[in-house]
């Protein structure tokens, strides 16, 4: 059972990567509802938030499921950064620990890569990490 989904209000923050302040759990279904419903913004609470979906559509299209280490993305977190911009991040998990889903270069962009779908890869954070600037 995921805890998490029944968050209370003394629940809201929680520390995540890089120090997010974790505001609200989404199902992977609703997301892609959201994006099939919407594709160019997500709104949710009555219109409080408002974010563009580049990154969950990317999740979308590639899927979320790590292409090295085969981790899957299980839900969805929206995530307050220190400067009160949002995010939403797509996390799995690994040995019952949260672990991110990120958006992976193919070709680095240090070595020529673009910014199109044809050049992005799920990865998760650790993967990532260590896959640096190599090209796979």
């Amino acid at each position: 059972m995921n805890k998490r989904k029944n968050m209370t209000k003394k629940d809201k923050i929680i520390p995540t990567h890089n120090g997010l302040e974790r505001i609200k759990i989404f199902s992977i279904d609703e997301v892609f509802t959201w994006i099939e419903e919407n594709p160019k913004r997500i709104y949710w609470e009555n219109g409080n938030y408002v974010l563009n979906t580049k990154r969950a559509k990317i999740f979308y299209k590639k899927g979320l499921t790590c292409v090295n280490c085969g981790v899957e993305g299980k839900f969805f977190a929206l995530e307050r950064d220190r400067g009160g911009g949002l995010h939403l991040d797509l996390y799995g998990y690994i040995d019952d620990e949260e672990v991110l889903l990120t958006i992976d270069h193919i070709v680095p962009k240090s070595k020529g890569g673009i910014n199109k779908l044809i050049n992005y890869q799920v990865m998760c954070k650790i993967c990532n990490e260590l896959k640096a600037d190599d090209e796979e």
